[in-house]
């Protein structure tokens, strides 16, 4: 199942969210080359050109969900499931309502064979937000994968 076209429209949708997002501090994000960069290369779907940076920035600045979240985008991406799972239990565990990273982890669920853990996800983020970019974008995502989510 292709889902890149989604992706980059969840993620270009979802960049000017993320500076509201509960318990980030993107005020470093922000001014940091690194993260712009990294932020360049996952918007035209360079994963690995992007990891480096990431990861950089992840032993500079350490529990910050929007990193860790785009780690595990980059390593679901690389098809390395185990890992993208962890960084996003650790973006959770910073901000448990990170939306950006519950409709990255219901990707997940779906590329993992989950559909129901896809699901799951989609109620919890309908409870945090109804009308939230997140909830739609991976509503959508479920109905062309052949779900009907509520």
């Amino acid at each position: 199942m292709k889902m890149t076209g989604l992706f980059l429209i969840s993620f270009l949708l979802w960049l000017p969210a993320s500076a509201h997002a509960a318990g980030a501090d993107n005020s470093t994000l922000a001014n940091d080359p690194d993260y712009r960069l990294a932020q360049q290369f996952i918007e035209q779907e360079k994963w690995a050109e992007a990891l480096p940076y990431l990861l950089r920035i992840e032993a500079d600045i350490k529990n910050n969900a929007d990193v860790y979240n785009f780690l595990g985008v980059v390593y679901r991406k690389h098809q390395d499931f185990t890992t993208a799972r962890q960084y996003y239990n650790r973006a959770l565990a910073i901000d448990p309502d990170h939306r950006p990273t519950l409709a990255y982890l219901g990707e997940w669920f779906l590329e993992t064979g989950n559909p129901k853990g896809a699901v799951d996800v989609f109620q919890r983020l309908r409870q945090l937000c109804l009308d939230c970019r997140e909830t739609h974008i991976l509503r959508s995502i479920l109905v062309k994968s052949g779900l009907n989510p509520p």
